[in-house]
């Protein structure tokens, strides 16, 4: 039985992700509690779209603004609050990277 709105077992990520002459590099973030390394991740909001959802979840978690890809790069499941949530995933291009930001208690790597 789900004690929470049906709307927040729906979430969306952002893998952030820039190109140079070194690379591919991977933009992670740490938990809340800073002991694991993962993506901007979060609940999407009943008026914002998926990828806008991750989007937003970028800037407020990592600082970080950019290009995304059109396209999620696909979808995975995972148990949180005693239920499954389903995670829609997008990239984006970063393109500008704030010094300060909602969420800067988190690792930024």
């Amino acid at each position: 039985m789900r004690v929470r709105p049906d709307y927040v077992y729906r979430q969306s990520a952002v893998i952030p992700f820039r190109c140079n002459a070194n690379g591919l590099s991977v933009l992670l973030i740490t938990t809340r509690k800073r002991s694991r390394w993962i993506i901007p991740k979060g609940v999407v909001e009943p008026d914002l779209t998926a990828l806008d959802s991750a989007l937003k979840e970028a800037d407020e978690e990592a600082g970080v603004r950019g290009r995304p890809l059109a396209e999620p790069l696909g979808s995975y499941a995972h148990e949180k609050w005693g239920d499954l949530c389903e995670v829609e995933v997008y990239a984006m291009a970063v393109e500008q990277q704030r010094d300060q930001w909602p969420e800067d208690f988190r690792g930024r790597e």
